[in-house]
């Protein structure tokens, strides 16, 4: 109960995280290049990544988000589990990603397994992010 004359806050209520199902084409990223040179990935192997548009389809299975791409070797699979620790291997690097949300973003962060690996390459991060509206809307990874 509240008391006559008593002004009741607004109940806030928590901004819903974006949805990403669909299927959506790379259309622009931010700094990835940069990225893979810190990951030691050779220079012939950024360029190829570099001049990629991948299209990638997005569904959230039992609270976590994944998206398919078709890669040069087939089909690959990336999950996204929030909050959990996910083992990866990019380029021969054994690493471990872990993403959470960040008001609207999916962030994601990446450190080398090998101690001086680590130290070499720093932490490093991706983003993702819904930008726009409607039929013009883009997933940014940045």
């Amino acid at each position: 109960p509240v008391a006559p004359g008593t002004t009741v806050p607004a109940r806030e209520e928590p901004e819903a995280d974006p949805d990403f199902t669909g299927t959506w084409q790379l259309s622009e990223s931010h700094h990835f290049d940069e990225y893979l040179e810190a990951m030691q990935v050779n220079w012939a192997k950024r360029r190829i990544a570099a001049g990629m548009k991948p299209v990638q389809t997005w569904v959230q299975k039992q609270g976590t988000w994944q998206f398919t791409v078709q890669a040069p070797t087939g089909p690959k699979v990336e999950a996204f589990p929030i909050d959990t620790p996910v083992a990866d291997d990019v380029d021969g690097t054994k690493m471990t990603k872990t993403t959470k949300w960040q008001g609207g973003v999916l962030h994601t962060d990446v450190e080398a397994d090998d101690p001086v690996k680590a130290k070499q390459y720093g932490k490093m991060a991706m983003r993702r992010y819904l930008l726009g509206t409607g039929p013009d809307q883009k997933l940014v990874l940045e």
